[in-house]
């Protein structure tokens, strides 16, 4: 018995991962704080009806999107809102709940690759999946584009994590896929060509040649969309950025490294940050 889990735990997995997530999430199901409150995107008008695609992907819409241009997760959200009700809050929950439980299984994969014993990649998914962290990013439908970026960007690590062992170019076409994909919803994504970079020379210990040809498309595919986030800009007369003064970057600098100890802390603990739950992920979200 235990040789058969071992060799195909996905059950295992999906048993204790959905009895964690249950037991984790069952109050928050019909809470509709940071759901269907007047603060949430649901209510935005422009994601109620999926014909509104078009000027989600303009720049126009970027005044809704704190000035970021990350269209994917919201035309996402108006195709399912022309169907599903922002009141339906149930519905949105398990949701976020759906992309968070492909997340923890995508982190068991990736883990699973690096590991020998099946147990530390579970241990690294329940973690993932049960943080208390993980509760306020899931439950505040605001932050699905962070839980949809984190889903692109696992999956494309995962093709190619599968790619390099199997040599299937259709796993190669999965990872760019989802790499361009989770270019258009998070930024976080541009920084998974120094991770393919780093796991080629540390890890497989390629020769260049092989490492220029496996990791070249994602970095030029990162600096062709790159214009997107760094030049196109909603009107003026919509949406400002902050004005920064010169010394404004070092002094963020330091207050993100003095800050790093207690962010450190609560990221591994769930506990110990000076300030309440919510306002702590608010603050390491808004940082990149």
């Amino acid at each position: 018995m235990t040789t058969k889990t071992h060799r195909n735990p996905w059950a295992l997995v999906l048993v204790l991962l959905l009895a964690g997530l249950l037991i984790s999430f069952w109050q928050s199901l019909h809470a509709s704080v940071f759901v269907s409150d007047e603060g949430s995107v649901l209510r935005l008008p422009v994601l109620s009806w999926w014909r509104n695609l078009p000027f989600i992907f303009s720049r126009d819409f970027l005044m809704f999107s704190q000035g970021q241009f990350r269209p994917l997760s919201y035309a996402l959200l108006a195709v399912i809102r022309t169907f599903v009700s922002p009141e339906n809050v149930v519905f949105w929950h398990l949701w976020l709940l759906f992309f968070h439980l492909l997340n923890a299984i995508l982190v068991f994969s990736i883990v699973r690759h690096f590991c020998r014993h099946t147990g530390s990649a579970l241990f690294a998914c329940l973690v993932f999946g049960l943080h208390p962290l993980a509760t306020v990013v899931v439950n505040n439908i605001n932050y699905f584009h962070y839980v949809l970026g984190l889903t692109f960007y696992l999956g494309a690590a995962w093709c190619y994590l599968s790619f390099v062992r199997l040599s299937q170019r259709r796993l190669y076409a999965g990872a760019i896929s989802f790499f361009i994909l989770g270019i258009f919803t998070s930024k976080v994504v541009f920084t998974l060509p120094v991770i393919l970079v780093l796991y080629e020379l540390l890890y497989c210990r390629s020769e260049v040649r092989k490492l220029l040809l496996r990791t070249s498309p994602f970095v030029i595919i990162s600096v062709g969309l790159s214009p997107l986030w760094l030049f196109y800009r909603p009107h003026p007369y919509y949406f400002r950025y902050p004005a920064l003064s010169v010394r404004a970057g070092w002094n963020s600098f330091f207050s993100v490294v003095g800050a790093t100890g207690w962010y450190l802390k609560g990221l591994l603990f769930g506990s110990g940050i000076p300030v309440i739950l919510r306002e702590a992920v608010e603050r390491i979200l808004r940082f990149p």
